[in-house]
């Protein structure tokens, strides 16, 4: 069973590919043996490939690993920079990125960068990648803060932060995915965070808020911020982002997933009513 599958579009061989985690089930309970997997569509049926998972190194790190709910770059020779969580079966979880290769219809590992974690909570873990102007940034969740990391190659990541605004104060990012967009030439950041006005909603997963993120000093820049998917109850903490660059656009999608710190008659009194959202986000051309 291939769970958290995120899709993405890869350009150099032309096909739609799907990455989570396959997760073996016994006797109706799961079992804890997460195991990377992708699967690709494939255009002239019209449907998926049965998934697939990728052989890694054998070390304790990578005994389970998912790559659901990420965002991955793709290099100009079709090779994938792609952001993993994994762990071994007693040990917090770690963030790390691998380097696969892609044929059209088999992905190779083919290296994989420095192992990242936090003493706080579970670890690190649903990272998420994007390049900017030759710089790869990575954010990951924690169970007490987001953290971002920068790198120059896409692999080996230093600097590990915690997610917060320019002026000095924690995000209130906190236990929840974060992913990143790309317009006019700058990295921007959506995520929720902690506020008065959202102490109602599990985990404070709505609204989502994007944020231009300054990459000098590793932060958000908190004058930027914007509300890119209301508040209307529900929470939105699971969410996916599409960059179209013809458009100079992107797009968030999320649904309202009708579940608060009571009953979901609560969401309704805000005015959810399982609604997806699609919200278009236009950026002005960097000057």
């Amino acid at each position: 069973m291939l769970i958290d599958a995120s899709p993405v579009y890869l350009k150099k061989a032309d096909k739609f590919v799907i990455f989570g985690a396959q997760l073996p089930y016994k006797d109706n309970k799961f079992l804890p043996i997460h195991k990377l997997a992708y699967s690709v569509f494939d255009k002239s049926v019209g449907d998926w490939s049965a998934p697939q998972t990728i052989k890694l190194p054998s070390i304790a790190e990578f005994q389970m690993q998912s790559g659901g709910s990420a965002q991955i770059v793709e290099l100009d020779n079709g090779d994938l920079l792609v952001p993993i969580s994994c762990s071994g079966t007693k040990t917090k979880k770690f963030a790390c990125v691998l380097r696969l290769a892609f044929d059209g219809a088999k992905m190779t590992y083919k290296e994989h960068g420095n192992l990242m974690s936090v003493e706080e909570g579970r670890g690190l873990y649903e990272p998420s990648l994007i390049e900017v102007g030759g710089v790869y940034l990575l954010s990951l969740r924690n169970d007490a803060s987001g953290y971002v990391a920068r790198s120059n190659d896409g692999l080996h990541f230093g600097g590990l932060k915690t997610l917060n605004f320019d002026d000095g104060t924690n995000a209130g990012n906190y236990n929840t995915q974060t992913h990143w967009l790309k317009g006019g030439g700058l990295p921007y950041l959506v995520y929720t965070r902690k506020d008065i006005l959202n102490s109602h909603i599990f985990r404070h997963r709505a609204p989502l808020f994007i944020a231009r993120f300054d990459i000098e000093n590793m932060c958000l820049v908190k004058s930027s911020e914007r509300v890119a998917v209301p508040m209307r109850g529900a929470r939105l903490g699971n969410f996916g982002v599409c960059g179209i660059d013809a458009k100079n656009s992107s797009y968030i999608v999320a649904a309202e997933w009708m579940q608060s710190n009571s009953t979901p008659a609560e969401c309704v009194q805000y005015g959810s009513d399982n609604s997806i959202f699609v919200s278009e986000v236009k950026f002005e051309q960097k000057k």
